[in-house]
């Protein structure tokens, strides 16, 4: 009897650790899996920002040269998570803020054409961009943010700005 009661515990125990171990396995070893198999395709994010995929690859080029020289590198057509981490951090996620066309930011900040060059020249070498953000029709979140706030415009005017023009305010709208 007393062999008995000894044993299963043990049992016990070796059952635990099995778990514990399989439990750490699985934790340790998924983040790699996810960062392989969560993949996107230029297309799918330039639905989310709602814009075409040539203007994504500008964006890409102006704000995140590395991620296009490492698709063209490596072959592939694909974005994979860590890829697309520093992509939505370096546009800004579309369900945070709008993305604005130019004439939008003109709008908004009561500048003309001419004013809206310098200001992004001078958003040119902030951001060490080598692509021409001249070239941009629209632009991404984090950069119309930067500028409407530089130039005092509140989040009560932009949301009053998209109601006016009929444009869909963000999910998440911060500013």
């Amino acid at each position: 009897m007393d062999k008995k009661n000894k044993s299963i515990p043990q049992e016990i125990i070796v059952s635990v650790l099995i778990f514990i171990f399989l439990f750490f396995f699985v934790i340790a070893g998924s983040p790699s899996y996810l960062k392989r198999k969560i993949k996107l395709a230029k297309k799918d994010i330039a639905e989310r920002y709602g814009i075409d995929k040539r203007l994504l690859t500008d964006w890409i080029n102006c704000f995140a040269p590395k991620i296009e020289r490492d698709l063209k590198r490596e072959r592939r057509r694909k974005l994979i998570l860590p890829e697309l981490t520093f992509l939505y951090k370096e546009l800004g996620s579309p369900y945070t803020f709008p993305v604005f066309w130019r004439s939008d930011i003109c709008e908004l900040i009561k500048a003309d054409y001419k004013q809206l060059v310098k200001i992004i020249a001078y958003h040119q070498k902030r951001y060490d961009s080598a692509h021409p953000m001249l070239k941009l029709s629209k632009f991404p979140p984090n950069l119309s943010k930067t500028i409407l706030e530089d130039h005092g415009v509140t989040k009560a005017e932009i949301k009053l700005f998209l109601k006016k023009n009929n444009k869909k305010i963000p999910i998440f709208f911060i500013y």
